[in-house]
């Protein structure tokens, strides 16, 4: 082998070695996105299971702010500090519960996601005033008060 062609060898290798931990983080912020999508898409079939005395308009303009508080919590790795498989579990669960949602379970099971996000969120002030906010909503037009108990 020429000279050349062992430095060339050389110098892709380091080149390679050192690109991989870039590489590897890359591709994991993108699965990590990608669960993330997942789990938005998720929390949006909520608004497919309308109380039985709500409009399903209405249940939408109720539900669709709940995607949105989701995204501020998780928003980054970096922020949320949760790892791939942490995003995984949490898809599992929130499959599972909206899985589980009915008419009448709905707005509690609103109420568990709002549970969740206290669970890893690193400041859940801001999600109180939303959760006050919906759960007010259910007290008038429900007539259901939605205790931690309540929850899934």
């Amino acid at each position: 082998m020429s000279r050349n062609k062992l430095i060339f060898a050389a110098v892709s290798a380091v080149a390679i070695i050192a690109a991989f931990p870039f590489a590897r983080d890359r591709w994991n912020l993108r699965q990590w996105f990608v669960i993330y999508s997942e789990q938005k898409a998720t929390i949006e079939l909520l608004a497919d299971h309308p109380p039985t005395n709500v409009a399903p308009s209405e249940w939408r303009n109720v539900v669709e702010i709940v995607p949105t508080i989701w995204g501020n919590v998780t928003f980054h790795p970096d922020y949320s500090g949760l790892s791939n498989e942490q995003m995984r579990a949490l898809q599992l669960r929130l499959q599972r519960l909206v899985d589980k949602t009915t008419g009448d379970t709905a707005y509690k099971s609103v109420d568990s996601m709002f549970e969740m996000m206290h669970e890893f969120a690193p400041n859940t002030r801001f999600i109180e005033g939303y959760r006050e906010e919906f759960r007010r909503h259910a007290r008038i037009v429900m007539d259901q008060d939605l205790s931690p108990s309540d929850t899934f």
